[in-house]
């Protein structure tokens, strides 16, 4: 208890003396009624006229609690206003937490003191201020989940002073297409929390990339030109991976005229995104027409010294050349031979040049001798027709072609000749025979073959040839095999034949012509369980037509390189 000494008053501070005046002022008001009423109380105890019922709460302004302004309670003695002092006094800082207030009542005459306390509970429930946080940003995709990076908002509080903020999504994370909500919090040590928010847009503007447009040169098979097929250009998007649909123009597998021709190629993604790309296809004739020649003869002179050409036999010699071209059909022969032909050997040049320039030639020989000698027979220059309905299959490093054979009645055999496509390759003869079949084996899946077959006569005349182009390849995509019936499955697996190179796969799935799923799995399999989410919808594997792609990755998943479309298969799911 502190002992009544008006030193001690002073020394709490002018602001204790001013409000123990305002009390006196305040209380002399209301004296006369108000001490009327109060008991009369023993030697040294007072009449406590005010005191805090409950307990007073402040809220905190700093780490060091608050500063408490509360009103000195009023007592009295006998009728008398008591001196009454406090501690902590008003005005002083208090801690965070429960503080004891302590307030003595002095007699003005000496008489006796009293004391009474009660709490003041300074509080800190004022949340943290977060501040600077990233205003809203339009962000271009960069991949199906583009990441995005901001400087972390701070937040400071009046008690706690700096507060780390975090934020979800995090900086760095990835954000899909669309605009997504950033929500950043603060937490004080007294557990209050405040937050602030900004949007991140990602926007996919940037159309997909092409690679892998190249030209082709082929070599005529007729005079329509020639079927081509051509590689499609791979077209690839930063979200969406790999364009399933790319539509070129003219198609791959036409007839492609002579000449040069123009492909457009055009691919777009699930924002509208466009882009195109062109590949050039050249079909060219450097094939020489097929020249047929008489059997070289031996002819009398009857006792001249040379024969005209006009002879009968040798004028028949001469004229018997024929030549036929693929592209330009029948073409006219040329002969260098002389006006007279003398004893002995004459050689004589057949030649056939079509429109492209490409000329054949032979040389056969006639000799003229002296003496008697039967009439020579001019031998047959006339070639049988080509094979009919000739087909091909490529298979699994296979090719098997069919055809008919011509109705020449001197029909012997065919050659079937392999080659490359481009123009100038050289050709080998992989079939000699009657039949009108044959199974080319033990080929490069992947690699375009040209076969010619060509037909001959008994004679070795032989005809134009058929040209038909044949790719091998092996079936990549293994389950679901193609045109699979699923009833409700719970899961899909889908697996095909690894790509030698590639470190990932692309995977995509399309119910009808929608696209429900683009996969990375890293191996050549992927389990799809029935409920997934993909571009922010929930799909199921529900009844409907499904066809299903895969691309190989190469290098990084970041470069988004991809290999050649593996294939494309189709299932049903059925109730």
């Amino acid at each position: 208890m502190l002992a009544p000494c008006p030193d001690t008053h002073r020394a709490r501070g002018e602001r204790v003396i001013r409000t123990h005046s305002r009390i006196r002022l305040a209380a002399a008001a209301a004296a006369v009624t108000a001490l009327l009423a109060i008991p009369v109380a023993s030697a040294g105890d007072a009449v406590w006229l005010s005191f805090p019922k409950d307990p007073t709460v402040v809220e905190a302004t700093s780490a060091a609690g608050a500063i408490v302004d509360y009103e000195i309670p009023v007592a009295a003695f006998d009728r008398r206003e008591a001196i009454v002092v406090c501690d902590p006094a008003p005005g002083f800082v208090f801690a965070l937490g429960k503080t004891e207030v302590d307030c003595t009542a002095f007699d003005p005459k000496g008489k006796g003191s009293d004391d009474r306390s009660f709490d003041v509970i300074v509080r800190d429930t004022t949340p943290p201020r977060v501040s600077v946080v990233p205003k809203n940003a339009t962000i271009d995709a960069t991949a199906p989940r583009t990441p995005v990076s901001w400087p972390n908002p701070t937040a400071k509080d009046l008690v706690s002073g700096s507060v780390p903020v975090s934020c979800s999504p995090r900086s760095g994370d990835g954000f899909g297409v669309g605009t997504t909500t950033v929500t950043c919090t603060a937490r004080d040590d007294a557990g209050n929390v405040a937050s602030a928010s900004f949007k991140i847009t990602v926007v996919d503007r940037t159309a997909p990339a092409f690679s892998g447009a190249k030209d082709v040169t082929r070599e005529a098979d007729g005079p329509s030109g020639s079927i081509v097929e051509y590689a499609k250009p791979t077209a690839v998007d930063a979200v969406e991976g790999a364009i399933a649909t790319v539509a070129c123009s003219p198609p791959s597998g036409k007839v492609f005229p002579l000449g040069r021709t123009t492909v457009t190629c055009s691919a777009s993604d699930a924002a509208g995104n466009t882009a195109k790309t062109q590949l050039d296809v050249r079909v060219v004739d450097t094939t020489a027409p097929v020249l047929s020649v008489p059997q070289p003869i031996t002819i009398s002179a009857g006792g001249a010294s040379a024969l005209p050409a006009a002879n009968p036999v040798l004028a028949a010699f001469l004229a018997s050349g024929t030549a036929v071209d693929v592209v330009d059909g029948k073409v006219a022969v040329a002969r260098e031979a002389p006006e007279r032909f003398p004893l002995g050997r004459t050689n004589v040049e057949f030649s056939a040049t079509d429109r492209a320039g490409n000329r054949a030639q032979k040389v056969v020989g006639v000799t003229v001798v002296p003496g008697r000698q039967a009439e020579p027979k001019v031998s047959d220059t006339t070639p049988p027709g080509n094979v009919s309905g000739l087909r091909l299959t490529a298979g699994d490093r296979l090719v098997a072609l069919r055809w008919r054979r011509p109705v020449a009645p001197d029909f012997d055999h065919v050659d079937v000749l392999r080659g490359d496509p481009q123009p100038g390759g050289t050709a080998k003869v992989v079939f000699r025979g009657s039949a009108q079949r044959f199974t080319d084996r033990g080929l490069r899946n992947g690699q375009a073959y040209r076969y010619v077959v060509v037909s001959y006569d008994r004679v070795g005349n032989r005809s134009a040839g058929v040209a038909i182009i044949g790719t091998p390849k092996a079936q990549m995509l293994l389950t679901p095999a193609n045109g699979t019936r699923l009833r409700s499955p719970a899961s899909l697996g889908f697996a095909w034949r690894a790509y030698a190179g590639a470190r990932y796969y692309n995977l995509q799935l399309y119910r009808g012509g929608r696209k429900i799923l683009s996969a990375w799995p890293a191996s050549p399999r992927f389990v799809l369980r029935d409920g997934w989410t993909f571009a922010g919808r929930r799909e199921r594997l529900e009844p409907g037509s499904y066809r299903w792609f895969v691309w190989p990755g190469l290098g990084a998943q970041r470069d988004r390189r991809y290999g050649p479309l593996l294939g494309s298969g189709t299932f049903e799911v059925r109730r």
